[in-house]
């Protein structure tokens, strides 16, 4: 759905709803040693950032959601991601020297480093399942009850004080995983 590469910098992906797309968001896309317009950096993207999105894609031929490849400095934040194709993982980040921050995404499958790349991470919960949104099949990927290990499981992230639907991104002791925050007594 979304693809921006080839020297690429500082790219902002922001509370989009995708549904049905083979793949979701790609920051990056090139080949080690492919030549891109960036040739000082030898990365494809610079930057970025990959924020509040919600992917949900209940195909068996879905592929990943979120990916990051040849990649320096992305940031990949509170993004609910339900893929349910053969791939083993939702969110992966690829290739030597790609570096990227993920914080307090909720997936159903891994987040996944692959070919070098390094993540710093913390506040992320994979393992969703269908029932954990209000209505996953109509892409309502709000928080239903049964999504109580995604609650109050993310980290504070500075300057972000809004969820996907502009309401508080804090409403108990710490943020939810993903990209809504779910409000006690809803």
């Amino acid at each position: 759905a979304i693809l921006v590469w080839n020297g690429s910098d500082g790219t902002r992906v922001e509370r989009n709803l995708i549904t049905d797309s083979y793949r979701g968001i790609a920051l990056g896309l090139g080949e080690p040693g492919e030549i891109s317009r960036n040739r000082d950096s030898g990365f494809d993207h610079l930057e970025g950032v990959i924020q509040q999105n919600v992917l949900v894609n209940l195909n068996r031929w879905a592929d990943e959601a979120i990916e990051v490849n040849k990649a320096r400095g992305v940031r990949i934040e509170h993004n609910t991601v339900l893929v349910e194709g053969a791939m083993p993982w939702s969110v992966s980040v690829r290739f030597r020297g790609t570096t990227a921050t993920v914080l307090d995404n909720l997936t159903n499958r891994l987040v996944q480093t692959r070919d070098g790349a390094t993540i710093t991470s913390a506040g992320n919960v994979s393992g969703a399942v269908r029932g954990w949104f209000v209505d996953a099949v109509r892409g309502d990927m709000r928080l239903s009850p049964a999504a109580g290990p995604a609650f109050d499981a993310g980290v504070l992230i500075q300057g972000l004080e809004t969820d996907f639907d502009r309401k508080p991104r804090v409403a108990g002791k710490a943020p939810d995983a993903g990209a809504f925050e779910r409000r006690p007594g809803s």
